[in-house]
């Protein structure tokens, strides 16, 4: 799995590590119905 979400992550220019970062603060406050929002394909980094 988390070799999946690596290659992911790096296929679309994203930071694995801050998208994971991302996801572990904001994951207590999405709604289950929009959990898909949080993988790296919908995910915009605020830093790049």
């Amino acid at each position: 799995m988390v070799l999946y979400i690596t290659i992911t992550c790096k296929v679309l220019d994203k930071n694995p590590e801050r998208w994971l970062c991302y996801v572990l603060k904001h994951i207590d406050s999405t709604p289950e119905d929009k959990y898909y929002t949080l993988l790296p394909e919908f995910w915009e980094d605020e830093e790049q």
